[in-house]
């Protein structure tokens, strides 16, 4: 009752704001400098089987999700940006931080050399380069609410310990919350320089970072990595015409935590622990029709298990029945290797083998104000089932 009273009185005070406005924008008289500060407010209640699934990190079946986010540009020309974009929730998983918690997401400085997108160098904290939904996992631009997969599913490899995987937490699966990483975490807003830039048909992109793109979100900030153990990721995209896109994604860099140091063996180091994720994705359009997919394939090295292999994809479509109303699906897998610990019998796989079946349905009230709900089935794991209804408003 409390979650229900608090959102009704956010939404009552705040709803008419929400008109069709872009923030505050100021710029000098001749258009040279110029400002913009765009608040937002995202209003997600979860209701999901305990344990949870993916990255959800929920001590009871019910939770209510605000975040408030901020964000600030300052432009100088075509050449240069600053942005920022700030976070208030209770986590950036769902439910680790109950109390609240406040972040910098992103913090860049961008140049652009030649006034347009052909070369763009980026310096600070970002989103991955890495696959294609990292481009669109805002709430905006993503029918869905729970991320796909491979960004989500946790792999039976810790960052916080060398000693990993163990026959016991691959058996109860009672630690994964804690110390376990997926392929990808979520959009990976680690710190780093990168290079990116586009023509007619063509995209690239090229980072290094602080941390891995498996790194959970404690290890993006520049103070917790000191990039001696840096992340390099890429990609490139081709887009034939206006309805496909593809696109190749590769990334390596060490797994292991500064602070797992003490439990390295003697003579081990970290930049033994090397985690490599390879990607393909694509993406087909056609009036109110959207197909996309990605396919990705990892392997992490360890000191007892040797390499352990993974591979997930997921496939969705959304479809717009008209301007305010679209409903959308989405089907993916994961599978992994099964492999043998040091002096143990064979362990069946690092980490379940699992299908996730999820529905959405969404209505643009205006064109800032949002709503979508959905629905998942997570096959092959004990917590089967999560549902979701989210509210957004943009000012």
């Amino acid at each position: 009752m409390k979650n229900s009273a608090l959102v009704f009185f956010i939404i009552a005070a705040i709803a008419p704001l929400a008109g069709a406005q872009n923030g505050i924008q100021l710029a000098s008289p001749d258009g040279f400098w110029r400002m913009g500060f765009r608040p937002s407010l995202e209003l997600t209640y979860w209701h999901a089987d305990t344990p949870t699934p993916g990255l959800l990190k929920l001590d009871a079946p019910d939770f209510f999700q605000p975040r408030l986010s901020l964000r600030f540009d300052v432009a100088a020309g075509d050449e240069w940006l600053v942005h920022v974009l700030t976070r208030w929730d209770r986590g950036f998983e769902v439910g680790l931080r109950e109390d609240g918690d406040f972040r910098v997401d992103e913090a860049f400085l961008r140049w652009r050399p030649f006034g347009d997108g052909k070369l763009n160098v980026r310096i600070g904290k970002f989103a991955t380069c890495f696959g294609n939904w990292v481009p669109r996992h805002e709430f905006w631009d993503d029918p869905f609410l729970m991320p796909p997969l491979p960004y989500d599913n946790l792999l039976a490899v810790s960052d916080r310990s060398a000693a990993n995987p163990s026959a016991g937490t691959i058996a109860t699966r009672t630690t994964g919350k804690r110390i376990w990483v997926p392929m990808v975490w979520g959009a990976n807003y680690s710190t780093g320089v990168s290079l990116s830039g586009s023509s007619e048909h063509w995209d690239y992109a090229a980072e290094i970072k602080n941390a891995s793109v498996a790194s959970r979100p404690d290890s993006w900030s520049p103070w917790e990595e000191n990039g001696s153990h840096p992340s390099v990721t890429a990609r490139v995209g081709y887009r034939p015409d206006a309805a496909w896109a593809f696109g190749l994604s590769a990334s390596h860099g060490t797994y292991l935590r500064h602070d797992a140091e003490s439990t390295l063996a003697a003579g081990a180091e970290r930049s033994d622990f090397t985690h490599t994720v390879l990607g393909a994705d694509a993406r087909w359009s056609h009036h109110q029709f959207q197909v996309l997919g990605e396919v990705l394939a990892s392997r992490s090295h360890t000191t007892g298990a040797g390499d352990l292999d993974a591979l997930a994809y997921y496939l969705e479509g959304r479809w717009k029945l008209n301007s305010t109303v679209f409903i959308a699906g989405r089907w993916a897998q994961g599978w992994n290797d099964d492999f043998f610990l040091d002096g143990a019998a064979t362990v069946r796989g690092f980490t379940r083998e699992i299908w996730r079946a999820t529905a959405a349905v969404g209505f643009r009230v205006t064109e800032n104000v949002l709503v979508k709900t959905e629905y998942s089935y997570n096959g092959g794991d004990a917590n089967e089932n999560a549902f979701a209804v989210g509210l957004g408003l943009r000012f």
